[in-house]
């Protein structure tokens, strides 16, 4: 029909699968009567005479203009998570249901001086540095949210390297499907170093007025 759009891609992919007997795919955006383009996922496959030569091919199309929306709307949604995210001074961890790392920001990579590639893919017992405190806090908090769907909070303490204790509060919350069911969690976690200090100094200062 007019306007139809992808015959390029459509023609390539059967001659590939022409070729090589190989299955292939491609996408038509075909002129809908109320003028919008409905999408068309094809695929292709070989038919074969009894020597198994490749004879011709079967191309079967299916209107997945839905399916399609939804991922362009959900890759736009995941492009500006990640923009936010490395650009967030917040620690941003996200993991799957099996508690493996499927992603991590900049930040993360400032705080515990773990490259994502090393921990990218790895259980969270494995990326936590061990020279954090409240660690199995934070894997039960995890684990939980994971479980129920309930956000927690965890606190994560380390060495800063010159005799103090540098604090972190970390928050979980679930990452459901569109049906609702748990896929992952994310982990947010913000250094309160400064504020903590600022508090046990101020306590302190009360501390000696009232003495």
């Amino acid at each position: 029909p007019p306007g139809m759009r992808g015959m390029a891609e459509y023609e390539r992919q059967l001659r590939h699968t022409l070729d090589t007997g190989e299955a292939g795919q491609a996408e038509l955006q075909v002129p809908h009567p109320d003028g919008t383009l409905r999408v068309h996922g094809v695929v292709f496959a070989a038919e074969r005479d009894a020597e198994g030569r490749v004879t011709g091919a079967i191309a079967i199309g299916r209107d997945v203009t839905e399916q399609t929306e939804l991922r362009d709307a959900l890759e736009a949604k995941e492009r500006e998570f990640r923009t936010l995210a490395e650009n967030s001074p917040d620690v941003i961890v996200r993991y799957d249901v099996e508690l493996r790392m499927a992603y991590c920001n900049a930040a993360f990579e400032r705080h515990t001086g773990v490259p994502k590639w090393r921990a990218i893919g790895r259980r969270a017992m494995e990326t936590l540095p061990r020279d954090r405190t409240g660690t199995q806090d934070y894997l039960e908090q995890l684990a939980q949210t994971l479980a129920t769907g309930r956000a927690g909070t965890a606190q994560l303490l380390a060495p800063d390297g010159h005799g103090g204790t540098v604090f972190h509060h970390v928050q979980f919350f679930a990452e459901r499907d569109e049906a609702g069911v748990i896929r992952g969690a994310v982990a947010v976690g913000r250094d309160l170093t400064e504020q903590v200090r600022a508090a046990q100094a101020l306590a302190a200062k009360e501390r000696e007025f009232r003495s």
